[in-house]
């Protein structure tokens, strides 16, 4: 929307979602930088991966989520 009231929920969302991140950065320790970290996790929001182990070591999450699906898939 472009209303006064719509532009000011969009600030608000995206005001949360930052402090989201930035919270789920320093509980992970992470050296990763803020960008690669969302990027991460939107091209990754339809995984069933654990959150603070994915942020953590994105690759071995990502292996570990993969290996797991396809030996469940295997005939």
């Amino acid at each position: 929307g472009e209303s006064p009231n719509a532009v000011k929920m969009q600030v608000y969302c995206v005001l949360i979602a930052q402090l989201l991140m930035v919270v789920i950065r320093k509980k992970a320790a992470t050296k990763k930088s803020f960008a690669n970290m969302i990027t991460v996790i939107r091209l990754h929001l339809t995984s069933y991966v654990g959150l603070m182990e994915f942020i953590k070591d994105t690759y071995k999450a990502w292996r570990k989520k993969h290996n797991a699906s396809s030996l469940a898939f295997s005939p």
